[in-house]
């Protein structure tokens, strides 16, 4: 069974296609949690217009914010999968048939996603090749910044113990992303689009500063110097690291372009100063 998480904020322009989108992937034993975050407008009645048994609707009077949202919303869930959608983005038809495949194998595991903006009347295919991510590169891709799609994850409820748990930062997914590496848990990222990601100014990402506060977020930066150590680089190495995730960032037009297409030039980077090469990709 999969549990698959929804937190919404006012969110009445999106709510309807984005709880379709996750009964059309799913079988009829899943279930989709919703929870009303404080919501304000009519984001409640666009979600009661889908009267399926499989959504279940939570409210507050007062905000939980996203890492406590989703903590209450999977503490609720009875799958033993747990999948997690924005509000705002659309699940592809096949992602939860692909998750079901890919988590024999695999804790976590993630797709590509496809950007789009206010309409999706043209759906615009990102320009570079999207590829996967296999688990014994995984780390070396997350040291610098953060290549996996919230919206596209699915993960074993087993793998959120008390370490690994959403905690509240300004990139509290990244940070539950390291943190399942540190605890020796293997992630996985088709390269099979599952999502529909939307592009929207309101956006955390979009927000003055948010770049450099996720970056310099401490606890981002503590998980990934575990992460360094655990592989053998040295920490001059994840400085560098991290100075190319910033840059590329920071020139990028908006985050979800890096998550979603990893970052060019930290191949050469590391196979000059590591001492292991750096993997082909599978």
């Amino acid at each position: 069974m999969i549990s698959v998480i929804v937190i919404a904020r006012n969110a009445e322009s999106t709510i309807f296609l984005a709880l379709l989108s996750l009964l059309i992937s799913l079988r009829k034993c899943d279930e989709v949690l919703l929870l009303l975050d404080a919501c304000s407008d009519n984001t409640e009645m666009k979600a009661r217009r889908l009267t399926d048994k499989r959504i279940k609707i939570f409210s507050t009077s007062e905000p939980l914010g996203r890492s406590g949202g989703r903590n209450f919303l999977i503490e609720k869930a009875k799958g033993e999968i747990i999948g997690v959608l924005d509000a705002d983005d659309i699940a592809l038809p096949w992602r939860f048939f692909l998750a079901r495949k890919l988590l024999r194998k695999h804790d976590a595991v993630f797709g590509t996603a496809i950007v789009f903006g206010k309409s999706l009347k043209f759906v615009p295919f990102l320009p570079q090749p999207m590829r996967s991510i296999h688990p014994r590169m995984m780390a070396i891709e997350c040291l610098g910044r953060n290549p996996l799609v919230h919206s596209s994850a699915t993960f074993k409820k087993s793998a959120l113990g008390a370490e690994t748990a959403y905690r509240d930062s300004e990139a509290e997914e990244y940070d539950l992303w390291l943190r399942m590496l540190n605890s020796d848990l293997r992630l996985y990222r088709s390269a099979l689009p599952v999502v529909l990601y939307r592009m929207h100014p309101n956006q955390a990402s979009q927000q003055p500063g948010f770049i450099e506060r996720a970056q310099n977020c401490s606890l981002v930066m503590n998980q990934q110097k575990k992460l360094a150590r655990k592989i053998g680089l040295q920490l001059e190495t994840i400085d560098s690291i991290r100075c190319v995730a910033l840059e590329q960032v920071s020139q990028s037009s908006h985050l979800a372009r890096l998550e979603v297409l990893g970052l060019g030039g930290l191949k050469n980077l590391i196979s000059r100063r590591s001492k292991r090469p750096y993997p082909n990709s599978i």
